[in-house]
């Protein structure tokens, strides 16, 4: 993948926060200061933050999902920019998102050994040699055949499903957390797969009549294109283009930050 954001800092400051982002971690100063370091986080909660558009609280989890003894942090608290006002969130996912893949994302897909996820139903969900398993399903990147993201506004969840096609009742096989690790892992395989992406034509059934919000909000087309500007396959070429047509990618989100 690629990296706007490289070896810099962006340093986010509302006037009475300053988050400083950067490849590794974060620190905070104000109120509540604290540093945090990606290799602490197995999970990243953002309230609000599919179903409003500023002001969202960030939880973190450690390694096994369990709240980190830190203060939750407030994002994106000044609205006034038009459109997503997401630059600060966004940033910070999409850093952490990349601690956790690797620069070598998509290609090192099937050796990955990382949580990517906590739910209930499924305790921690990881991706380890090509599978996501939970404590109650596992499934191969290879066998998926459909994903859905289904949304009510506070709680999403990706469907995964193993068959073409679903019946009358039509239950996916595993459902995991809609989440900055899930969203890439999962676009990845189903285009690779398939040569189509995930399916976002379900609404939230309220304001939003699909889910194309959650592209927005937690994906971005550099992740699908190598370092140096390359591409080791047409799907990978097939996702960028697809990401990158809905805009807010890490360039545009950093010129609301100040560059270290």
């Amino acid at each position: 993948m690629r990296s706007i954001l490289g070896d810099r800092t962006a340093v986010f400051d509302d006037g009475g926060r300053k988050l400083s982002i950067t490849k590794d971690g974060i620190s905070v100063e104000g109120k509540k200061p604290f540093t945090l370091s990606f290799s602490e986080v197995g999970a990243i909660l953002p309230m609000r933050y599919c179903n409003s558009n500023m002001l969202y609280s960030l939880i973190f989890q450690d390694l096994h999902g369990k709240n980190l003894k830190h203060p939750d942090l407030e994002t994106d608290t000044q609205g006034g920019h038009g459109g997503h006002n997401i630059a600060e969130t966004k940033t910070l996912l999409l850093a952490f998102a990349r601690n956790k893949l690797g620069a070598e994302f998509p290609n090192n897909i099937d050796s990955l050994d990382i949580p990517i996820g906590f739910n209930l139903k499924e305790k921690e969900i990881r991706l380890s040699g090509g599978f996501i398993t939970g404590a109650k399903h596992s499934i191969p990147l290879s066998a998926i055949r459909r994903v859905k993201m289904v949304t009510n506004g506070t709680i999403s969840r990706l469907g995964i499903y193993t068959k073409e096609k679903g019946g009358f009742f039509d239950f996916p096989d595993m459902a995991v957390p809609a989440n900055e690790l899930t969203l890439p892992i999962l676009e990845a395989a189903m285009t690779k797969n398939t040569g189509a992406g995930i399916d976002f034509s379900q609404g939230d059934g309220f304001a939003q009549k699909t889910s194309e919000f959650m592209i927005i909000r937690f994906l971005s087309a550099e992740f699908f294109i190598n370092e140096d500007g390359s591409f080791s396959g047409e799907w990978q070429k097939k996702v960028y283009d697809r990401i990158s047509s809905y805009g807010y990618e890490e360039e545009s989100l950093l010129e609301q930050a100040i560059l270290l």
